[in-house]
């Protein structure tokens, strides 16, 4: 709240309203904005720029793990066959929906997207998810229930708007 940049250290707020509750502060200590130093800057550069240096190592291993992968399967091994050989766990996330929250995986739109966009027993390739990146093998798709859809399209439409107003 911007209450807490007009207060001085020690003072209580009132109560100040928000989406999940009402909260009180109390400014414990107020500092002035200023440019770091570049000493004071570098472990924090540094830490930037190892991680996103680890991002691009992970994504081409990841690219050479799904090329390793498809050769495997065009040999003629299934998809657990070829993880295993190349001392890899294959994991299953059950069935989910586009708005699911993936077992595992967590909320990732990329991963529900290229799986849902593929054909069953195929390898659907590579998305980026919350922790890394993900191979994704599709081994199973449920189709809709049209007539229980018909009955539930509205309490349906209700949740997703909900989860969009929420994540919003």
């Amino acid at each position: 709240s911007f209450e807490a940049f007009k207060m001085e250290p020690g003072q209580i707020s009132s109560p100040i309203k928000a989406q999940n509750g009402r909260y009180i502060i109390r400014l414990k200590d107020k500092k002035e904005p200023y440019v770091p130093t570049l000493e004071e800057a570098r472990p924090k550069i540094k830490d930037i720029i190892v991680k996103e240096e680890a991002k691009i190592l992970a994504a081409k291993k990841a690219e050479q793990i799904l090329s390793d992968i498809k050769q495997k399967i065009d040999a003629g091994e299934n998809f657990k066959q070829a993880c295993g050989n190349l001392k890899l766990e294959a994991k299953s996330t059950g069935l989910f929906s586009k708005q699911d929250y993936i077992p595992g995986i967590g909320k990732s739109d990329e991963f529900a997207n290229i799986a849902f966009s593929h054909e069953t027993g195929k390898l659907a390739g590579l998305a980026k998810v919350p922790d890394g990146t993900a191979i994704i093998f599709v081994t199973e798709k449920t189709e809709i229930d049209e007539e229980k859809y018909k009955t539930e399209k509205d309490t349906f439409k209700n949740t997703v708007l909900e989860e969009k107003q929420n994540t919003y």
